[in-house]
C-alpha cells in the first residue's frame, strides 16, 4: 500500500475557450501523479497537465494551481499561486431577472455546502441527515425543474452547440445527484463516509463555478426581455407546483436492518475480500491499473 500523500488541488483552466467545463474547480490526487503531472510544464511555475477525463472535451490541457494542500491534515504543502478572491456568485445590474435567480439559488446552495462541511467535521449524522435532505429538495427544484424543464428547452436553436452544452450540464446534475443519494444512503445507517461526502460538496461547487462563471456568461447575450419573462414564469410556476420533499425521521438501527441494507453490507464484504485476494496474489509487484 502507498504511504504518498493526497493532495487537494484547486485549479484553474489555462484554455481560452474553456465553455465545456468549470474554468475553475478542485479535486483529489496523489502526490506522485500531480508530480508527474507538474513535469510537462517544468517552465512554468505552478502550471501541470490536467489528469485524465477532467476535461469534457477529452484533451489534455494546461491547469494553473491556486491552492495544493494535503488532504489529511489540512496542512498546506504549497501555495503555488495566490488564490482568486473575486466574487463570482455575486450577480451584476446587467443579468437578465432569469440569471439573478439562479445564481442567487445558486447562493443558498452554497450556503448549505457551507453548513454540511460543518457538520461533517463534528460527525453529526442527524443535522447531516436534514441537510443533506435541503440540499435534495434544492437540486430536485432548481437544476430539474426550473434549469432543465423551465428554462433548457427555450435555448435549444437559439444558442449554437445548445444540445451539447446543454447536455454536459444535464450529466452533472445525474452525477452530483447520484453521489448524494449515496452518501444519503450511508447516512441513513449511520456511516459517514468522507470520500462520499467530500464528492457532495466538490462536484456541486465546481458545477455552481462552471455555471456562473461560464455556462451563463454564454447564454446572457441570447436572452432578451421576452425571452426572461417567459421563462421567470415558468420557473414561477414550476415552484408553486413542486411539492417538496420531507426527510423522515433518521432511525439508524431500523435502517441497519432492511434488505438494502444487508444487500449492501454482503456487497461490501465480497468486495473487500476481492481486493484482499488481489492483493496477496500480487507478491508486491504492480498490476499496472
Amino acid at each position: 500500500m502507498s504511504d504518498e500523500s493526497v493532495l487537494y488541488v484547486k485549479y484553474e483552466c489555462m484554455h481560452p475557450s474553456c465553455v465545456v467545463h468549470c474554468r475553475r474547480g478542485e479535486f483529489d490526487i496523489v502526490e506522485g501523479l500531480f508530480n508527474e503531472l507538474s513535469d510537462f510544464y517544468k517552465d512554468k511555475e505552478g502550471s501541470f497537465k490536467s489528469p485524465k477525463e477532467i476535461c469534457r472535451l477529452g484533451f489534455p490541457q494546461e491547469f494553473r494551481a491556486l491552492k495544493v494542500r494535503a488532504v489529511n491534515d489540512g496542512e498546506v504543502i504549497s501555495d503555488v499561486a495566490p488564490e482568486c478572491t473575486t466574487e463570482i456568485y455575486s450577480d451584476t445590474g446587467d443579468d437578465p431577472g432569469v440569471i439573478k435567480l439562479l445564481k442567487k439559488e445558486h447562493q443558498h446552495i452554497m450556503d448549505i455546502l457551507d453548513r454540511i462541511e460543518i457538520e461533517i467535521q463534528s460527525r453529526d449524522v442527524q443535522a447531516l441527515w436534514i441537510s443533506s435532505a435541503d440540499l435534495v429538495n434544492d437540486i430536485l427544484l432548481h437544476s430539474n425543474k426550473k434549469e432543465e424543464l423551465a428554462f433548457f428547452p427555450h435555448l435549444k436553436g437559439l444558442l449554437p452547440m445548445a444540445e451539447g452544452v446543454v447536455s454536459i450540464i444535464k450529466e452533472d446534475h445525474a452525477e452530483f445527484f447520484t453521489v448524494l443519494e449515496s452518501f444519503r444512503d450511508s447516512l441513513e445507517e449511520g456511516y459517514l463516509m468522507d470520500g462520499l461526502a467530500r464528492s457532495v460538496v466538490t462536484n456541486l461547487r465546481n458545477h455552481i463555478r462552471k455555471e456562473n462563471n461560464e455556462f451563463f456568461q454564454l447564454i446572457i447575450p441570447y436572452i432578451d426581455d421576452e425571452l426572461d419573462a417567459k421563462v421567470l414564469a415558468d420557473m414561477q410556476k414550476a415552484e408553486d407546483e413542486y411539492v417538496p420533499y420531507v426527510a423522515p425521521p433518521l432511525d439508524v438501527e431500523k435502517a441497519r436492518q432492511t434488505e438494502k441494507a444487508k444487500q449492501r453490507r454482503i456487497y461490501d464484504a465480497e468486495k473487500d475480500n476481492l481486493r484482499a485476494a488481489v492483493a496477496a496474489s500480487a507478491d508486491g509487484s504492480c498490476c499496472g491499473v
